[in-house]
């Protein structure tokens, strides 16, 4: 049995490019859960367990650890957007890994000058230039 995957992100049904990578993400597994922050509650996606906010971060954050509550250590959850990060806590702690996305230019101003121009220009797996 594949190990769980959970995804969190701001859209999964959009027409942008953070909704885009979402559902890329999410149909590259099999199992994957989805929680998305602007999706409505009531939205059914074929093919994936999909749990909407409505667009509210209490009951985003409420659904994360709910969902957190079932996961263990085999569990890999992915942020799409990195706002999200925070979210991811609760799964951490129960020993999930981590996967987070650096989309754009906000991600950026979150990295500090020099590590900025490290992760654009480097392989994360090995280092290399990806230029």
């Amino acid at each position: 049995m594949p190990a769980p995957v959970v995804v969190l992100t701001p859209n999964i049904a959009g027409r942008d490019g953070i909704s885009r990578l979402a559902r890329l993400v999410a149909d590259t597994f099999a199992d994957a859960r989805v929680l998305a922050l602007h999706e409505p509650s009531d939205a059914a996606r074929v093919g994936r367990v999909m749990r909407g906010a409505d667009g509210r971060p209490s009951r985003f954050v409420a659904a994360a650890v709910g969902a957190a509550a079932s996961c263990d250590s085999r569990t890999t959850v992915v942020v799409v957007h990195l706002h999200l990060a925070p979210a991811a806590l609760a799964f951490a702690a129960r020993g999930a890994s981590i996967v987070a996305f650096l989309c754009g230019v906000i991600s950026r101003s979150w990295l500090e000058p020099g590590a900025a121009a490290y992760a654009t220009q480097t392989s994360p797996r090995t280092g290399e230039s990806c230029s």
